[in-house]
């Protein structure tokens, strides 16, 4: 009898020990840093990346803003092959774009905070269309200035050129933020045909846990939008939760993407301290920040990367810490995977045709007259 009970407690061990072991990784990971010449361009400035097909090739653009360039790479053979400039101002004029989409080998948006621009590599403008107005006049258009079109911070607008729709993010800036001006049936994402200028909002509204009448969330309230299979993806910068909607706005399913490394949700700050600047921005890096989706065509699953801080009793940063989570196309987390120093710049980064990530540098690792990035190569193992 004493041995059957000791037998089933080393059985009832066994089983504990093998529930309790790591799953295993799914993916191997490569960390390379590279850097192309700028031909003495001087250090580079780049907001933007994007990767399109040329001729058969993929180059990797990136948009200048202080410059009002745009220049094109050869990753392949680490080159800068051609670099565009534009006007600021006259009949070609672009402003000072705050964000830019190429899509063909001739052809590209900027987007200057009031209106969208369509122009070719040549300079030449194509068509205009203002987006709302400096100096609102109407009731209508006094309540657009309220809750303009304004893109995500990260992402450029999702432009579909089978249709020719854009679908960008409907939500008011920052300082312009007040509580009491938002509800769940306050529209957060659009649609503009860019061939006849209408548009319409789409049935999309602000989650409930960022609208929490005594919690204010900073910066982190803009929508982060990804198009993938004809469905809305959105997830928002203080949550790990990830929305699916189709592209008519109709709501699919929520996901719960949970990291095991940090927490999944920000903490509001108060409302009544939300002009407190000094305990806003302390608040945004104790707490998680999610950045955007991507998916990766050859590998079948999204990449996003998140960071915690810790910071000592006067509010400087003592570490960082960032990680990517990879998920498959159900939105189930099968790697969490913590990024070396290098990677220290999220917000630019892209997936590679071949699969993995190219993501941007920043601070010391960035090298006069080069252009310096990292990749990431994520492979499946066997």
């Amino acid at each position: 009898m004493i041995e059957i009970k000791i037998f089933k407690f080393y059985f009832i061990i066994l089983i504990l020990l093998f529930s309790c072991q790591e799953k295993k990784d799914v993916f191997g990971f490569e960390f390379t840093q590279k850097s192309i010449p700028l031909k003495a361009k001087g250090q580079e400035l780049y907001s933007e990346y994007q990767l399109s097909l040329s001729k058969g090739k993929h180059i990797l653009i990136g948009f200048d803003g202080t410059r009002n360039t745009v220049d094109f790479f050869d990753l392949e053979k680490k080159t800068l092959f051609k670099s565009v400039s534009f006007d600021e101002a006259g009949p070609n004029g672009i402003g000072k774009p705050q964000k830019y989409y190429y899509y063909s080998d001739k052809k590209m948006f900027f987007y200057d905070g009031y209106q969208l621009i369509e122009i070719d590599i040549k300079g030449n403008t194509h068509k205009r269309l203002s987006l709302w107005k400096k100096n609102p006049s109407s009731k209508e258009d006094k309540a657009r200035r309220n809750n303009p079109i304004n893109f995500p911070p990260y992402f450029p607008f999702v432009f579909q050129q089978t249709d020719g729709n854009i679908y960008y993010t409907r939500t008011r800036y920052v300082d312009q933020m007040i509580h009491e001006a938002f509800d769940n049936k306050t529209s957060i994402i659009g649609q503009l045909n860019w061939q006849n200028g209408d548009t319409k909002d789409l049935p999309i509204y602000f989650p409930d846990f960022l609208l929490e009448k005594n919690k204010y969330f900073g910066l982190l309230y803009h929508p982060q939008l990804l198009f993938w299979k004809n469905k809305l993806v959105i997830n928002y910068p203080s949550s790990s939760k990830i929305f699916v909607y189709s592209k008519e706005g109709k709501m699919l399913k929520e996901y719960e993407a949970l990291s095991v490394n940090t927490s999944n949700q920000m903490i509001g700050l108060s409302i009544a301290e939300k002009d407190n600047f000094v305990k806003v921005i302390k608040n945004l890096d104790e707490g998680p920040h999610f950045y955007p989706l991507h998916y990766d065509v050859k590998n079948k699953v999204f990449y996003r990367f998140h960071e915690i801080s810790e910071l000592d009793t006067k509010g400087e940063r003592l570490k960082r810490d960032i990680y990517l989570m990879i998920m498959n196309e159900k939105f189930e987390v099968v790697q969490e995977e913590k990024m070396p120093e290098t990677v220290n710049n999220p917000t630019l980064s892209l997936v590679l045709p071949e699969g993995g990530l190219l993501v941007g540098a920043a601070g010391d690792q960035l090298k006069e007259n080069h252009f310096t990035y990292n990749v990431i190569k994520i492979n499946k193992k066997k």
